[in-house]
């Protein structure tokens, strides 16, 4: 699920005690006013506001900065977005570029989904990370596709919309899945 903008700052503005701090800066600002020892009101005035101008600026720059920490976090799993024939040299059948996710690691096992009409995620094969490139996307390995999902890996290997769509990635392999490639093997 991703967040709209105003969640996105909402949830920060909740993480980072914006309404606490909001509350307390004014009682302090208060405090202060009080217990100034001038008697220049517009001295008094001026303290007040300017000390309320440093809050509300803490508090929203506390905000966006925990914003862009939130945005730039790429938990989730990851969507794949090409695939392409595989690499020269390697016995894999396909092989796919996908989202960051920070869920991945290099040479890692992973398992691959088909979403199907029930929106059901079936199992379709079994591959590797290749590499983490540097703007952070994932270069997949498809190194098996179970009997009956040729087709589909053929879709997503010339870029089908639908297929790239339907298709996901997890950063696990089931045992059972992973007991059905060796004897395949």
């Amino acid at each position: 699920m991703h967040r709209t903008y105003w969640q996105l700052l909402i949830e920060s503005f909740k993480a980072v005690h914006g309404v606490l701090s909001f509350v307390v800066g004014i009682l302090l600002t208060l405090v202060l006013y009080a217990v100034l020892p001038s008697d220049n009101v517009v001295i008094r005035s001026l303290v007040v506001a300017l000390a309320l101008i440093v809050i509300v600026s803490g508090v929203i720059i506390a905000t966006l900065l925990y914003a862009l920490v939130l945005q730039s976090r790429t938990i989730g799993l990851p969507q794949i977005r090409a695939g392409r024939q595989p690499l020269s040299g390697t016995s894999a059948t396909l092989v796919c570029l996908a989202d960051p996710s920070e869920l991945f690691y290099m040479s890692m096992w992973v398992s691959f989904y088909r979403v199907d009409e029930q929106n059901v995620e079936v199992p379709i094969g079994l591959g590797t990370v290749i590499n983490i490139q540097s703007d952070g996307r994932i270069l997949l390995e498809v190194a098996r596709v179970f009997p009956g999902h040729e087709e589909f890996g053929a879709r997503v290997r010339d870029n089908n919309a639908g297929a790239l769509e339907n298709m996901r990635v997890k950063p696990y392999v089931p045992q059972q899945l992973f007991g059905s490639y060796e004897e395949q093997i």
